[in-house]
C-alpha cells in the first residue's frame, strides 16, 4: 500500500516559522461538499466581464440543477476574505502556535492555499525557471491573511504546516529541483523500487502523486469547510481511471479546488499539460495554467478565484446511492461568468451509515508506550526519532535524536546538513530546550562573532533534556556547515507522566552495529547514542535499550517477540537485565539470519500493578 508507506517513511516537511501541533483529527473521511447524507454544499465563482468577482447576487438570482432536475436552494453564504490591511481593521496574527494556526485556518475570510511541488514530474530546468514565478507569487501576491503550505509527493498530511511568513516560503521555493526522469532513490521508499525499469517507476511515483492528492483533499476538508486552492505544480502525470476518480471525488468532497501549473513555457504545436492534470482542474473548480511562459497572471488568478465566492446548499432526494450526480448552477444576470463544482459522488448506504453512527467515546488511558517506534519523521536532508524516559523531580526526560541523510550523488557541500537547531516548547509556554544540536559554538558562551563552519555531519547527534507531561511542540531549524538554512520542521508529541503507580516502559532505543567490534563498543557505553533510521542491512547487528518501571520491589517480567508485518508471532527474543540501574533492559538482535521484509519487536512488561507494551518497526534492506 503505497499511501501506508509514504506516511511511515514520509517525506518532506514545510517551513512554519512556529512550533507545530497535529491539528485534531475532525473525522478526515467526512466529506464537508456535503454536511449531511442528503445535503449537498457547492462553492461557485462568479465574476464579471472583466474577472472581477460579483458579490451582490442573492438566492433568487441563482438556477441550481442536479441531474437535470431543478433544486430548491436552502442556503446561499457570500464568502469574501481579507486581501488587505484596512486601516484600523484587524492585524493579521502571526502563526507561532497550533492554537494560532486553528483558530485562523477555521475562519471564512481567509485563503487557503497549497504548493504541491511534485518533483517527481518537473524537470530540472523547468523547475530552475519557476523559482523565480513561485517566489514572486509568494512574496508580492499573496496577501497578509492568506495561510500557505508547501508540500512534496511524500510529505505525510500531518507534516503540512501553514503560515504567513513568505521569507519561510520563499527560502524553501528556492530549493525546489525537479527530477523528471531522474530514478536515483534519495529516500527509503524509493529505495524499494530503484531497480526497477522506467515505466513501472513512472507508474509507482503517479500513484504516490495521486495518493498525496487524496490524502491532502481529507486533510484541507477537515480544516475548514470553504474553497480550498492546492496548486499542482507539474509537466505531466499519467494516472489510472480510478486513481484520477478518487482525486477528483475527495477534492469534491472537501471544496478543494486543483490549478495543475506546467512550468514548461511555451509549447508550440502543444497546449501544455497532460490529460489528466486538465481533467483534475475542470472537475474540481479550478483551472490549469499552462503553455504560457508568464506565469504571474494565471497565478494572481487562483487568489482571486478564492477572494470572493459563494457557497450553496440544497437537500438532494438522491439518497446514499454510491452514483455520480452533475450539478449545474446558472446565474439570471446577463454578461456574467459562473464556475461551479460539475458534480459529486453520493456515499454508499454503508458510507451513509458509518457517517450516522455517534462517534467512539475515547479509550481509557493505556499504559502502552510506541512514542517514536512507528513512525521516522523525517525532512528531506535528516531523519530524526524522539523516545521519552523518566527523569528527575517528576519530569519525563526527552531525548531527540537526529542524523543526516545521505545526499544524491553530485550534490555540492551546502546539501548537507551540519546541525539542527532544535527549540522545545511546553504546553505551558516554557522552553524545554533551545539550542543547536550538535553544539558547534565556541567553548566560550559569550564569545562574540560569527558561528563557526561546522564539518557536515556523519552520524546521529543528540539532545537531552527533562520536559513536564502534556503536549511538547518541537521545531527543528536545519543548517548547512556554513550556518544556511536548508529546511525548518515541526513536530509534536504528547509526553507521558511515567511516575503513575502501574507498570511502564521507556520508549525503547535502538542502537546499530555494522561490526562485532562496533557492537561491544555499544555494548559497553551506556551513554552511546540511538539510530534515528529505522532501516537496516542484514549485515547489521541491533542493541535495543529499554527501561521498565514499576512500584515496589518484585520487578515485572519483561519479555519480547518479533513479529511478522502483519502482526503474527515469529520468534522469541532473549531479554538481559542490565547492571547499571534498576530496570533497565536490553536485547541482543542479529539481523542475518532474517530476509528482507518489515517486522516489529514487541516488548512486554507484566508486573503485579499492570502491563505495558511497547512495539519497534524495522525495515530489512539486504
Amino acid at each position: 500500500m503505497l499511501v501506508a508507506a509514504c506516511l511511515v517513511l514520509g517525506g518532506t516537511a514545510v517551513p512554519a516559522g512556529r512550533s507545530r501541533q497535529q491539528a485534531p483529527q475532525r473525522n478526515p473521511q467526512q466529506p464537508t461538499f456535503r454536511t449531511g447524507v442528503n445535503a449537498v454544499r457547492v462553492d461557485v465563482i462568479v465574476s464579471d466581464r472583466q474577472g472581477m468577482p460579483v458579490d451582490d447576487l442573492t438566492t433568487a438570482d441563482f438556477d441550481l440543477t442536479e441531474d437535470g432536475k431543478p433544486q430548491k436552494i436552502e442556503s446561499l453564504k457570500l464568502i469574501r476574505v481579507q486581501t488587505r490591511e484596512m486601516p484600523g481593521g484587524e492585524a493579521p496574527r502571526a502563526i507561532r502556535s497550533f492554537d494560532d494556526e486553528a483558530t485562523e485556518l477555521a475562519r471564512d475570510d481567509v485563503r487557503i492555499i497549497v504548493i504541491f511541488l511534485d518533483d517527481y514530474h518537473v524537470s530540472r530546468a523547468a523547475a530552475m525557471g519557476l523559482r523565480p514565478w513561485l517566489r514572486r507569487f509568494v512574496e508580492t501576491q499573496v496577501g497578509p491573511y492568506d495561510l500557505v503550505a508547501l508540500m512534496y509527493p511524500l510529505t505525510p498530511t500531518a507534516g503540512i504546516t501553514f503560515t504567513r511568513d513568505t521569507f519561510a516560503l520563499a527560502s524553501v521555493i528556492d530549493k525546489f529541483d525537479g527530477r523528471r526522469g531522474d530514478y536515483m532513490p534519495r529516500n527509503d521508499l524509493e529505495a524499494n523500487y530503484a531497480m526497477e525499469q522506467p515505466w513501472r517507476i513512472e507508474q509507482i511515483r503517479g500513484e504516490v502523486v495521486m495518493s498525496a492528492l487524496k490524502s491532502l483533499s481529507y486533510h484541507l476538508g477537515s480544516l475548514n469547510e470553504g474553497r480550498k486552492s492546492v496548486l499542482v505544480v507539474a509537466e505531466s502525470l499519467v494516472t489510472d481511471t480510478m486513481r484520477m476518480r478518487d482525486v477528483i471525488d475527495a477534492a469534491n468532497r472537501n471544496n478543494v479546488a486543483l490549478y495543475p501549473l506546467d512550468p514548461g513555457g511555451l509549447q508550440v504545436g502543444s497546449f501544455g499539460a497532460s490529460d489528466t492534470l486538465r481533467a483534475l482542474a475542470d472537475n474540481t473548480n479550478g483551472h490549469a495554467i499552462a503553455n504560457r511562459n508568464d506565469l504571474g497572471e494565471g497565478l494572481g488568478a487562483v487568489l482571486r478565484d478564492s477572494s470572493a465566492y459563494y457557497l450553496l446548499g440544497y437537500n438532494s432526494d438522491k439518497g446514499a446511492d454510491g452514483k455520480f450526480h452533475e450539478i449545474k448552477v446558472r446565474v439570471k444576470k446577463p454578461a456574467l461568468e459562473v464556475r461551479a463544482r460539475k458534480g459529486y459522488w453520493a456515499p454508499t448506504a454503508e458510507e451513509a451509515a458509518k457517517a450516522s453512527e455517534p462517534p467512539r467515546p475515547a479509550a481509557p488511558p493505556a499504559v502502552t508506550n510506541a512514542l517514536g517506534s512507528l513512525a521516522e519523521p523525517r525532512g528531506r536532508v535528516i531523519r530524526t526519532w524522539v523516545g521519552v524516559a523518566r527523569g528527575e523531580g517528576g519530569r519525563t526526560r526527552v531525548t531527540f535524536v537526529w542524523e543526516p541523510i545521505a545526499p544524491a550523488p553530485g550534490a555540492g557541500p551546502g546539501d548537507r546538513a551540519a546541525r539542527v537547531v532544535l527549540v522545545a516548547s511546553a504546553s505551558n509556554g516554557a522552553t524545554a530546550f533551545s539550542g543547536p544540536v550538535p553544539d558547534a559554538r565556541p567553548v566560550d558562551k559569550g564569545a562574540a562573532g560569527p558561528r563557526p563552519r561546522a564539518a557536515a555531519a556523519q552520524g546521529p547527534s543528540r539532545a537531552v533534556f527533562d520536559a513536564p507531561a502534556g503536549k511538547l511542540q518541537m521545531k527543528m531549524t536545519v543548517e548547512d556547515p556554513s550556518s544556511q538554512v536548508l529546511e525548518s520542521l515541526s513536530r509534536e508529541i504528547n509526553v507521558p507522566d511515567l511516575t503513575g503507580p502501574q507498570v511502564m516502559l521507556s520508549t525503547p532505543a535502538v542502537l546499530c552495529a555494522h561490526t562485532a567490534r562496533e557492537f561491544r563498543a555499544l555494548a559497553s557505553d551506556p551513554d552511546a547514542v540511538p539510530a534515528a533510521s529505522r532501516q537496516f542491512s542484514r549485515t547489521d547487528r541491533l542493541l535495543i535499550r529499554v527501561d521498565a518501571y514499576w512500584p515496589g520491589l518484585a520487578p515485572p517480567a519483561v519479555t519480547a517477540r518479533l513479529l511478522n508485518r502483519n502482526g503474527d508471532p515469529m520468534t522469541a527474543l532473549t531479554v538481559q537485565a542490565g547492571a547499571e540501574r534498576r530496570g533497565a533492559y536490553t536485547i541482543d538482535l542479529p539481523l542475518a539470519t532474517l530476509p528482507r521484509g518489515e517486522y516489529l519487536i514487541e516488548i512486554g512488561a507484566k508486573g503485579e500493578t499492570g502491563e505495558a507494551t511497547a512495539m519497534v518497526a524495522i525495515r530489512i534492506t539486504g
